[in-house]
């Protein structure tokens, strides 16, 4: 207004229509002659609001009739980008063609869902991309179903605001749709003799990239294993899967050849499929010991040595004897003759 006469200007903000602010209370005032102008801010976004503006005289002479303007303010930050993106390919046999992806909910309040994007290619920008899907803000996953099985998929997620506005996306992840294959088959089977009548079974972990592995079960025969079902072929054991998985085989016989192999099983009783692979051992018969050294020389040994000491024996009798005779010899007549010198 222009008028030398104006103090201030007094803003008036209701979410209701009025005519009259008389009663009202201003939701901020505006000093100066030149104002034509004024930001409100930390209004809701999609809200309609209803503001008069009143001028106000230097000693407070003010017209309060006035009707109300409306106007609705929206949001033009967008949200947050999404975190926490992950991709995976679902194990269970009726997921054939499906790809379960999850990520972090955001905080943000203003959030009412998310765009999901997929490609068969690489996603580098989502510019001319339509998504795919949308899942309700209450939601953070979403299985994908009727893709192609065995087929690699790239995905994105974004986050929508309740005026459109579009997050960022600047992480993708990728997922084979799943085939719903039974378990990988066992690779690397190795068999060494780990005692007389036992052998030792090692092979590396099963990778997860069929329907997770839940048992290995150990076949043996006396010849080769082309199904565990043929004649010969008996089961032996299971094994719990871990990092490094091993199986010792006791009580085998001595001088007979093994076969051994291993077949991966799911949790619903599927085993894995192909040829098996093999590992075999033969355990050699153990060597008779024949007599020791000292069984064949030990006994006439013994009698020598046995002679030479009664021989040794008889020359120290021998030696003394002579030696006393000796002494004897040199003594008195009459003192060998016992008789006192007479």
């Amino acid at each position: 207004v222009d008028n030398p006469d104006v103090d201030r200007y007094e803003v008036y903000l209701e979410t209701s229509p009025f005519d009259d602010a008389t009663p009202l209370t201003p939701h901020t005032t505006v000093r100066g002659l030149q104002s034509s102008s004024v930001r409100i801010g930390g209004l809701e976004a999609g809200t309609t609001y209803h503001a008069t503006v009143i001028p106000v005289d230097w000693v407070g002479n003010a017209n309060r009739v006035a009707s109300s303007v409306s106007g609705t303010p929206t949001d033009v930050v967008p949200p947050p980008e999404v975190r926490g993106l992950d991709a995976s390919t679902p194990q269970e046999p009726e997921s054939e063609g499906e790809v379960l992806l999850k990520w972090r909910a955001t905080g943000a309040e203003d959030v009412a869902g998310y765009n999901v994007y997929l490609s068969l290619t690489p996603i580098t920008t989502l510019q001319n991309f339509a998504p795919w899907g949308f899942v309700e803000v209450g939601d953070a996953s979403l299985v994908i179903d009727g893709l192609n099985p065995g087929a690699t998929y790239h995905f994105a997620v974004t986050a929508i605001d309740g005026s459109g506005h579009e997050g960022l996306s600047k992480t993708t992840v990728s997922a084979i749709a799943s085939t719903a294959e039974p378990p990988e088959p066992v690779r690397g089977l190795v068999a060494v003799q780990a005692g007389e009548e036992s052998v030792r079974l090692t092979w590396p972990a099963v990778n997860r990239t069929g329907a997770p592995v839940v048992n290995y079960r150990v076949y043996l025969s006396q010849q080769p294993i082309t199904d565990v079902g043929a004649e010969g072929a008996s089961w032996t054991g299971n094994v719990t899967p871990t990092s490094e998985p091993t199986y010792l085989a006791t009580g085998l016989e001595v001088g007979t050849t093994y076969y051994f192999t291993v077949v991966t099983e799911d949790d619903r009783g599927r085993t894995s499929n192909g040829s098996p692979q093999l590992a075999s051992v033969t355990l050699p018969v153990p060597e008779e010991e024949g007599p020791s050294t000292w069984d064949v020389i030990g006994p006439p040994l013994t009698v020598v040595l046995l002679g030479l000491l009664v021989v040794l024996a008889l020359y120290v009798v021998v030696s003394r004897h002579r030696k006393y005779g000796r002494i004897l010899s040199r003594r008195p007549r009459w003192e060998r003759n016992n008789n006192g010198g007479k």
